[in-house]
């Protein structure tokens, strides 16, 4: 895949290792406490690992600069992805282009994994609404990742 220019100003493409740098720093805070209480991890460390893992990785970009990463990442259960996404404060440019093309991205996911499943911290409201925008069914909050803060399930497919 080449660069998927969904407007003038905004586009998707594969990411590359150095988007991590460009990214990290300017984490949506929102972004920025669910992957410390699921995993304590840094930013850079979240898209390190996301970027590092089997699967398919992608780059928002704003005007030619990158604004969100996103993508899923192989499970170890059976042909099972988990559907990721970090953004900054600058997605809020993309947001309306982005969502015309969301479903787009998570159904080539689905062509990839037989089921899609992952946990978004109860606070991060907007990945919450992009997340059943793009139609995940959403489970009961439990207790999950390193700080056992409320955290619901989604799924799709399987």
């Amino acid at each position: 895949m080449a660069v998927h220019q969904v407007t003038k100003d905004a586009a998707v493409r594969l990411a590359l290792p150095e988007d991590i740098a460009v990214v990290a720093p300017r984490i949506r805070e929102a972004d920025r406490q669910e992957i410390w209480a699921s995993h304590h991890f840094t930013p850079a460390e979240a898209l390190d690992f996301s970027f590092r893992r089997p699967g398919m990785r992608f780059t928002i970009l704003y005007k030619n600069e990158p604004v969100a990463m996103f993508g899923a990442s192989r499970l170890s259960l059976a042909g099972g992805g988990a559907p990721w996404l970090l953004g900054t404060d600058q997605i809020v440019k993309v947001t309306i282009p982005f969502l015309r093309h969301s479903r787009e991205y998570v159904q080539l996911m689905l062509q990839e994994y037989r089921f899609l499943q992952n946990h978004v911290d109860v606070r991060n409201d907007l990945s919450i609404k992009w997340l059943k925008f793009c139609g995940f069914t959403f489970h009961a909050a439990v207790r999950y990742g390193a700080e056992q803060l409320p955290f619901y399930r989604f799924t799709m497919g399987g």
